[in-house]
């Protein structure tokens, strides 16, 4: 693991994102950086909460993504320990959460130059990606902020209503991503 890259990235997040604090109230959370131990898993993510939304800019170290989400908080001001882009039935704990990624695709915004990194659904362009974050971390983060203050201010004003419709688009993206995929019984196809 390369701590100096995960230290630019908790440095740029915070830069690229200070608008959440600035201009809607929000409070940056921990810093976290998840299994450590195993290079092929770790990722690090910047967590900011207001009273009805959590944001999260992530970073899968090894398979070169970095996103956004956000999701909608059980608790004021606590970032769920779970959540799902998909609707789930009968997981009271289970916060609703979508990505900015999936937004804009379903907005069809996703060719928008702010996205910096593209192709993220396929993994023939992981190490196009790997190389963009590699040498344009502060750009490829700054351009989603951006991106989030173009599509989510609704949703970081605390209106949730385009989640359903959100939710219902990636399921239905990663059904025809993976035509053979079979759904667990709790999640449902309709969640409003």
């Amino acid at each position: 693991m390369n701590t100096a890259q995960i230290e630019t990235f908790f440095a740029e997040t915070t830069k690229a994102f200070h608008f959440l604090e600035a201009q809607y109230g929000y409070q940056q959370l921990e810093r976290e950086i998840k299994h450590p131990e195993e290079p092929r898993d770790i990722s690090a993510q910047v967590k900011y909460v207001s009273a009805r939304i959590g944001v999260g800019i992530g970073w899968g170290v090894a398979n070169g993504f970095i996103g956004v989400s956000f999701v909608e908080l059980l608790q004021p001001h606590v970032f769920p320990s779970s959540t799902s882009s998909f609707p789930f039935r009968d997981r009271p704990n289970t916060a609703k959460a979508i990505g900015l990624y999936n937004l804009a695709d379903m907005l069809n915004h996703i060719d928008d130059p702010d996205f910096l990194l593209k192709g993220i659904d396929d993994f023939r362009t992981h190490n196009r990606r790997m190389k963009t974050i590699e040498t344009s971390m502060p750009e490829v983060l700054a351009g989603l902020a951006h991106a989030t203050q173009t599509y989510a201010i609704s949703i970081l004003q605390g209106d949730t209503s385009i989640f359903s419709q959100v939710m219902k688009f990636t399921l239905a993206k990663q059904k025809k991503l993976y035509p053979g995929m079979l759904l667990p019984l709790y999640i449902v196809d309709d969640p409003s």
